[in-house]
């Protein structure tokens, strides 16, 4: 089965140690070992029958998996929900996203599954395949997440979700859809500021928007040289995106791109991992130095040369780790370990 996702989790239980979650369409998430070199499955938990995981994050000691699965109380019927695992007290219940507002009539987080997620602040920001984006505060009385706020506007699956900050302060919250759009969104008020579709030209009047169903975006803070969201497309590109929304950067890869990460090199140079359509991973520099461009393409990770690649179709995720380390999940079920050296 499919790996959809994958999280690390530096462990400051004795012995701190560095463990990774996967998350699988077999409706599995699995927690595996790297102690002494080794790659062990230490744990695996079942999210039901019929059950897909489809995103995995981890912040603040705490497990966040988003899954697609079937509800006593619509049954037979897939719907969207949203785990919450503390970590340091792993044999607790976990906390739930519920709909409702206590009701019980709707114990889940969206009518179809969860597909990104921003959890490292507050309101916890969910994406799902009806295109509908929800904020959500926890509840302390009722001891789960509470919707606070809906925002309505894209037409399909939701893909990708990052926070900017604007000059002002304000929290933006950057959108992207298999509808071949992105949003930004006022976090506080939750209206739609900037709409970026295959049809937005930049002031030469040059089509500058994806084509095709854009399928992951991030965040890379260039410190002095500024903060810039990127996106990638299975138009087969990945543009950077400046914090007024204009396009600075496009690079075409030959097929679509599905997963993109910024993992940094040995000297701590951002580099960008694209996993594309085919299972390899193209890498980019970031920032322009003497004698390559910026986002200059250095090499190619395929499985006809490495004989560990990702095959029989995407890499559908990428996560950074520690020592200039970077893991991978594949179409083909199998979650690649890889250094930059």
């Amino acid at each position: 089965y499919a790996i959809s996702s994958v999280a690390l989790w530096e462990t400051t239980i004795p012995p701190a140690s560095l463990k990774i979650f996967s998350g699988s369409h077999d409706g599995f998430w699995r927690l595996w070992n790297t102690a002494g070199g080794t790659f062990a499955k230490e744990f695996e938990h079942s999210m039901g029958p019929s059950a897909k995981i489809l995103q995995i994050e981890i912040s603040n000691n705490h497990l966040f998996c988003a899954f697609e699965g079937l509800c006593n109380k619509v049954p037979k019927v897939a719907v969207g929900m949203i785990h919450v695992w503390n970590l340091s007290n792993p044999a607790d219940p976990p906390l739930e996203f519920h709909l409702d507002d206590g009701t019980g009539f709707s114990p889940y987080a969206a009518a179809r599954g969860v597909t990104a997620m921003v959890v490292d602040m507050e309101p916890i920001v969910s994406g799902s395949r009806d295109g509908v984006i929800r904020c959500w505060r926890f509840d302390p009385t009722a001891k789960r997440f509470a919707v606070m706020n809906t925002l309505h506007g894209h037409a399909r699956e939701i893909s990708g979700l990052v926070v900017t900050t604007a000059a002002n302060g304000s929290k933006i919250l950057w959108s992207s859809s298999i509808d071949r759009t992105m949003r930004l969104w006022d976090l506080e008020s939750g209206k739609c500021q900037y709409l970026i579709s295959a049809d937005t030209k930049n002031a030469t009047g040059n089509v500058v928007g994806h084509t095709d169903a854009i399928t992951s975006m991030l965040v890379w803070d260039g410190k002095e040289h500024g903060n810039f969201v990127l996106s990638a497309s299975l138009d087969g590109s990945v543009k950077a995106w400046s914090a007024n929304a204009e396009c600075v950067a496009s690079e075409t890869h030959g097929q679509g791109v599905v997963s993109i990460s910024l993992v940094n090199d040995a000297s701590n140079r951002p580099l960008l991992m694209c996993g594309l359509e085919n299972g390899n991973i193209m890498i980019r520099s970031v920032l322009q130095t003497q004698k390559t461009p910026a986002f200059c393409l250095l090499m190619t990770l395929s499985s006809r040369f490495t004989n560990v690649g990702h095959t029989n179709g995407p890499v559908k995720c990428i996560r950074a780790g520690p020592s200039a380390t970077f893991y991978t999940g594949g179409n083909d079920g199998k979650v690649n370990v890889w250094q930059v050296i």
